[in-house]
């Protein structure tokens, strides 16, 4: 009797079952990196010939830079953008690409030019900022989970206690807000902002926060997946106007315009990351030659380009030019690690206390001015934290959060969890991470994808 034969067949591996690593010069990241500088090059072409002359006064500067500080910004946007994955395969990858498009290239591109100091002292961050890119791109990379296209889609029961949720959220804010209800313009988002604020107590504003991060964009994306669930989508937009018309919140119009054209542009089997940033050059290239001549590209300019783009991206020098004078925060204004760590002498009778973005906001456009400048991770809890350091640190926390989403949702359906991600993507390149974790759903997308699934399905 023969045993069994060894070495005799010598089988592949299954990339799509391991997630085999991709050459750092293979075509899909030499692709990214190509399309990467053209859409700093795009991008810093609007930014002169349209955003820097409509809304300069904002601090949105154009300034030149020499030779050596345009090298830097071009060689580390080049070797972020060869690093970033080549395709969209798992949650971390739409958020990545977020944050990328809408954060690190436009940080790169306007921070040197609107800061206060000289562009050299701001080299260090943004350094620090692009190895932070790079140790998220690999730690999330690492772990080898890809999102099957026939994986695990919610079912009955999910769709039911969210437009259960959904509904009731709806009275609710319907009842608080109504009266204060308007479709606000570009010039008037404060004014609605402070208005909203002024009712916004308490359980109130967890509603609020999660009915447009988790109740209404879950319904955009379950009704996407099958076009039999079309309804949901219009309520779900509903919901994201509705939203828009209390605290005339950009990302209210931002999350569906984008989780629609994501789900549309995911029925291509041959899309890759790179489509995505030729999207963002064709509408820097559409804006920079028709703002002067058409309201509508005007509109879509200035909802994209600059509240959803420029305006977080400026940020990273105001927090510097901030805290770098007055004492880092070390973190002493989150909740619990304010329990042992106090905050910087400065601070500690200042009335904005910890709402950094209210300490900024002051700073900038004056102490009554009520104006809060919320920020990424990367500033708040990086620049603002502990200079280059900080970007380091929590570019560590939110590879490691990310990596987490990745392994917990790795049965679901992989167009279905990419459309879901989108607002994540989006809320993190204006909120702190620890904000997000607690306030705007970041915590419960991994509960929901931990406890609710395959085994769970009714």
């Amino acid at each position: 009797m023969s045993g069994p034969e060894i070495g005799i067949i010598e089988s592949t591996p299954d990339c799509s079952a391991i997630g085999c690593q991709e050459s750092i010069f293979s075509i899909g990241r030499t692709v990214n990196m190509i399309i990467g500088l053209v859409y700093l090059i795009t991008f810093r072409q609007v930014y002169w010939s349209y955003i820097s002359l409509e809304w300069g006064y904002t601090g949105l500067i154009y300034s030149d830079l020499n030779f050596y500080e345009l090298s830097f910004i071009y060689l580390s946007v080049a070797i972020v953008s060869l690093f970033l994955p080549s395709k969209f395969n798992r949650p971390s990858s739409i958020i990545i690409w977020f944050m990328y498009a809408f954060l690190y290239v436009p940080t790169m591109a306007i921070t040197m030019m609107i800061g206060a100091k000289g562009a050299g002292e701001y080299i260090p961050s943004l350094a620090s900022f692009s190895i932070g890119f790079l140790l998220i791109c690999h730690i999330t990379n690492k772990s080898h989970v890809e999102n099957p296209s026939d994986g695990f889609e919610p079912g009955y029961l999910l769709v039911s206690v969210i437009a259960i949720l959904f509904a009731l959220s709806t009275v609710v804010i319907w009842y608080v807000f109504n009266d204060i209800m308007t479709f606000a313009g570009i010039d008037d988002v404060y004014v609605q902002r402070f208005v909203a604020a002024d009712r916004t107590v308490g359980v109130t504003g967890y509603l609020r926060t999660y009915y447009g991060s988790i109740f209404a964009p879950l319904l955009i994306a379950i009704g996407a997946a099958r076009p039999s669930r079309w309804p949901l989508v219009i309520l779900g937009i509903l919901g994201m106007i509705m939203s828009y018309m209390v605290d005339a919140s950009k990302i209210s119009l931002v999350i569906p315009l984008a989780m629609l054209v994501t789900a549309a542009a995911f029925r291509w089997s041959g899309l890759k990351l790179y489509h995505f940033t030729a999207g963002m050059v064709m509408i820097c290239l559409v804006s920079a030659l028709l703002t002067s001549s058409t309201r509508f590209v005007r509109f879509l300019a200035d909802l994209i380009l600059l509240r959803s783009i420029s305006i977080p991206a400026q940020t990273f020098a105001q927090y510097y030019d901030v805290f770098s004078v007055k004492g880092y925060t070390w973190w002493s204004n989150l909740s619990g690690l304010n329990l042992i760590l106090p905050p910087p002498a400065t601070f500690r009778l200042d009335q904005f206390w910890p709402v950094l973005g209210q300490i900024v906001g002051a700073e900038y456009y004056g102490f009554y001015s009520r104006v809060n400048l919320n920020a990424n991770p990367f500033v708040g809890e990086g620049v603002a934290a502990a200079s280059w350091f900080g970007v380091l640190v929590i570019s560590i926390v939110l590879a490691f959060y990310l990596k987490f989403l990745d392994q917990l949702s790795a049965k679901w359906n992989r167009q279905l969890v990419l459309v879901l991600m989108v607002p994540v993507g989006l809320t993190l390149t204006n909120v702190h991470l620890s904000t997000f974790l607690v306030s705007f759903g970041g915590l419960a997308w991994l509960a929901l994808f931990r406890f609710y699934g395959p085994r769970g399905e009714v």
